[in-house]
């Protein structure tokens, strides 16, 4: 496509635009002395962002047009050709104007917000008059009785607000804000006085703290007439109670009891101007029925005693719930409130264990005291034998023992004891009946341990003893080491425990990972075992342990080792994803083969026909990529992509090669434009073949239409008057490889 000549009339010259006030603009310019001879009307179009237009049409004789009745503090967009007899128009020539600026108007709602001893915050609305020509705010303070003031200038918001900081406390302030037009042009001012707070009390402290309230104290700064106080439960967010003062202490009635609260404390000045507020924490006790006893017991009662909590001495009412301990039963409570503090529970079974509870009634029922008791008289009959007493746990250091229920059998407690083949650390311990397993710690590996358990009653009376003996578990193997035996295949070898504790029958091997797997037995002459078919290039943790002829097992022993390392696959769909004239940006997938081998990537390149060559590494992530930099334009370069292992092992390389794009266009100009068309033009760079062309309104977020061109101009047609569009223009070299992007913006005339 040639170069656009235009024959219609020439362009008006000399224009100038000059505000005549808040809402008129003075267009003036000179008659045209280029083009055709045929010059009769000049067509002035003035509009807005909100398309308010206005389109007027004057002799060519004229030399200026007044437009009225604009908005003030406006941008406003004028539109100017010359019109020929024809009807033919001029190349239109595009200018922006403002007008005037009125004053805005007087902000609204202005108060303070909050005070503090040395700092004020205040609030207020926008003016409702002229917003549109309001740029900022001026917020100026001074002392009440002084002349001197300071300033600010506060930016625009939805809800304007501004602090000021580094006053004096106890002391009256005039405060005063201004609307503020383009060049400081203010409006009507608003101003405010207000007292600053007092200093913040001081040595404020917890004097007092029980169940159901709290008392703190402080200290008065000058010129405090009362005192905020304000207190809440930390679980309550920001729900607190407030009341203000005239002492220097108060006490916090009505709390819960086993909460944490923050107090906070605040003087008030003149007209209630609040300080710096100070807080102190306090945790309240928690209220529980105290020292529960049982005052008597026979073979089917039993009598407890309690202690109600301070505030209900007048009333002391409680609930009393009791239920047989080791046996599947429901519990059973008082059907009436108690209101003393004691209680005797009747027609219970003899020979069991009770656990008795108290519950005062607060309202909440949160606290609890209990107490156990067995229920038997005198009696002079032998309990019962344990009966079914067995190994229920064996480890290198400890056992649990367990025996039948003998709940019912008149024993209230059981007898166990403990004596190992070693003379040190042998015992007896006293528990209660219900009790069907024992545990004890703290042993020797491989020592012969008897157990023996004896049931006694009330009256110390005690059944024959059932023993048993157990030998603990061996001690843990030693110098564990491992070895690659092939890709997926590990071995691991370990030594006997010491001498003393070697009582090994045999060994259990396993492995640690996300999924369970059942250990392995290796018998106790072998002191090695080899894992196969693991997952390559895993890194695991094998464990050992030596297991005796009762299968109590040692501490475990770990082995931490990969299984093996082998080279990754080769890359999968690399591409060359975008080209620029200095930079190429490649893509590709993960290998298949071996994926669990794969540590990082390597990227290589060079120019093609060139030897020296640059190379990084990429790190792993779910789409890897890489961008290469400072390539030389229009050069075929060669890419080589390596997937990496332990030690850089890599496997069956990748290889691509590809043209860098040309250098941008320069010189990219719009020539002409009206109401449906662009024409755009650009200078070629070397090695360009062609070139892409792309447009696109702004409004449509990116949907753009393409063109490839041989040519160094192009014509758009077809476009919507009055919007803003986008231009976009690259070269084109081998391939296509296209170069960094150039791009023009402009907007259409609306259609007169």
């Amino acid at each position: 496509m040639g170069p656009v000549i235009h024959h219609g009339p020439g362009e008006i010259e000399n224009l100038t635009l000059t505000s005549l006030g808040p809402d008129s603009i003075a267009v003036k310019w000179e008659p045209p002395t280029k083009g055709c001879s045929c010059a009769r009307l000049v067509n002035i179009i003035s509009y807005t962002e909100s398309r308010h237009i206005q389109n007027v049409t004057v002799s060519l004789n004229e030399t200026e047009y007044v437009f009225h009745n604009l908005e003030s503090c406006n941008n406003q967009h004028f539109f100017i050709r010359v019109i020929s007899e024809d009807g033919e128009s001029s190349r239109p020539i595009m200018r922006d104007g403002y007008t005037a600026a009125n004053a805005p108007g007087q902000v609204e709602d202005f108060k303070v917000f909050e005070t503090k001893s040395h700092s004020l915050h205040v609030t207020w609305s926008p003016p409702s008059e002229n917003e549109q020509c309001l740029f900022k705010y001026s917020v100026c303070w001074r002392e009440t009785g002084k002349t001197q003031q300071r300033c600010e200038r506060q930016g625009l918001g939805l809800y304007p607000d501004h602090s000021i900081y580094g006053l004096h406390s106890c002391t009256e302030y005039i405060v005063t804000v201004a609307s503020m037009g383009s060049t400081k042009i203010i409006g009507n001012t608003t101003g405010l006085t207000v007292f600053t707070g007092p200093e913040p009390v001081t040595a404020l402290k917890v004097d007092n703290v029980d169940t159901r309230s709290v008392t703190v104290s402080w200290d008065s700064p000058t010129c405090a007439q009362q005192f905020s106080v304000c207190w809440g439960a930390w679980q309550d967010k920001g729900g607190h109670s407030c009341t203000s003062v005239t002492n220097t202490s108060y006490t916090m009635s009505g709390l819960e009891p086993g909460n944490n609260y923050t107090i906070m404390v605040a003087a008030l000045g003149n007209t209630r101007a609040q300080s710096d507020v100070r807080v102190v924490t306090a945790s309240v006790a928690q209220e529980n029925v105290g020292k529960l006893t049982v005052r008597n017991y026979t073979r089917n009662s039993i009598t407890v005693f309690w202690v109600a909590p301070f505030d209900q001495k007048s009333s002391q009412n409680s609930k009393v719930c009791w239920k047989v301990i080791g046996e599947y039963s429901n519990e059973t409570c008082s059907n009436s409130i108690i209101s003393n503090e004691e209680y005797t529970i009747d027609d219970l079974e003899p020979c069991h264990w009770y656990k008795v509870t108290v519950t005062p009634e607060n309202g909440n029922e949160k606290e609890l005291e209990s107490v156990e008791q067995f229920t038997d008289g005198s009696n002079t009959e032998l309990p019962e034998e344990v009966k079914e007493l067995s190994t229920a746990d064996l480890s290198f250091d400890s056992f649990r023992v367990k025996w039948a229920n003998i709940n019912g059998s008149c024993a209230s407690h059981l007898l166990v004891c403990w004596e190992q083949s070693q003379v040190k650390g042998n015992g007896c311990q006293l528990i209660q009946s219900y009790r069907t397993s024992f545990s004890k710690g703290d042993l020797n590996a491989c020592t012969n341990v008897t157990v023996s358990v004896s049931a006694v009653s009330v009256d110390g009376l005690s059944s024959g003893n059932e023993s048993i003996t157990i030998t603990t578990g061996p001690g843990v193997v030693r110098n564990v080491t491992s070895w690659i035996v092939e890709l997926g295949s590990v071995g691991v070898r370990w030594e006997p425990p010491l001498p003393g504790e070697d009582c090994v029958s045999y060994y259990k091997v396993g492995t640690m990972d996300g999924y369970y797997k059942a250990p392995i037995n290796v018998t106790g002459d072998k002191l090695e075992y080899v894992w196969t078919n693991l997952t390559h290039c895993e890194h695991k943790a094998f464990l050992i342990r030596a297991v005796n002829s009762q299968h109590a097992f040692s501490d475990v022993a770990l082995k931490f080792s990969t299984s093996g390392t082998g080279a990754p696959g080769q890359v999968t769909e690399p591409k060359v994803a975008q080209i620029g004239s200095h930079s190429l940006h490649l893509e590709w997938k993960p290998p298949l083969e071996l994926f669990d081998c794969l540590l990082r990537y390597s990227i290589c390149w060079k120019e093609t026909n060139g030897t020296d060559s640059a190379c990084a590494e990429q790190k792993l992530e779910q789409f890897p990529k890489r961008t290469l930099y400072g390539l030389k334009s229009c050069t075929e370069y060669t890419v080589t992509l390596a997937a990496l292992g332990v030690d850089k092992l890599h496997n069956n390389d990748t290889t691509i090669t590809q043209f860098t794009g040309p250098e941008p266009v320069t010189a990219l100009k719009v020539d002409n434009v009206d109401t449906r068309s662009v024409t755009v033009s650009w200078e070629s760079p070397t090695c360009a073949q062609q070139f892409s062309v792309c447009w696109g309104a702004w409004q449509d977020k990116g949907g753009h239409s393409c063109t490839n061109v041989t040519n160094t101009s192009y014509t758009v047609f077809g476009l919507e008057p009055g919007n803003n569009y986008t231009i976009i223009v690259a070269a084109l070299g081998v391939n296509e490889a296209q170069s960094d992007l150039n791009i023009v913006t402009l907007q259409l005339p609306p259609v007169t």
